[in-house]
Order: C-alpha cells, then sequence, then structure tokens
C-alpha cells in the first residue's frame, strides 16, 4: 500500500499517510516524515521571498556592472 500512496512523484503534493507510515516503519519514522513534510511546507514562502528578492536586486542593478550581475547569479 504504501507504494502506492507515499514517496511517488504523483503524491508529492499531497499529505503523506502517516498512520500507514507508522504501522510499517514505526513511530519515529512516522514523525520523521511529518517534521519534513512541514519543513518542506514552511521553505516554500521563503524561497518565494528569496527568489523575489534575487530578482529584484537583478533588476535594480547597474547595466554597467557585470561583474556584480556574474556574482549575483553565482550566488
Amino acid at each position: 500500500i504504501l507504494r502506492k500512496d507515499w514517496a511517488t512523484l504523483c503524491q508529492c503534493f499531497k499529505f503523506q499517510p502517516l498512520n500507514l507510515v507508522r504501522s510499517y516503519m514505526g513511530e519515529k519514522l512516522a514523525f520523521y516524515s511529518a517534521f519534513i513534510g512541514f519543513y518542506n511546507q514552511m521553505l516554500i514562502p521563503a524561497a518565494f521571498v528569496g527568489l523575489l528578492i534575487f530578482i529584484y536586486g537583478a533588476a535594480s542593478a547597474p547595466a554597467d556592472h557585470a561583474t556584480y550581475f556574474i556574482q549575483c547569479l553565482m550566488f
């Protein structure tokens, strides 16, 4: 059952079946799996804000400073 419902590309945006994970793999792994799922959900807004700041910084950089732009792309 876990092969169809857990850790597949089709199910990556759905909640994990923590009860099935707990009954199959134990309490600690189910808690870890729940924590990682929550952590990944909380990283999405932070990544979005970082992307906006990066785009703003790249757009507002002076055109004659190519080195600054390359450094922004590398960072």
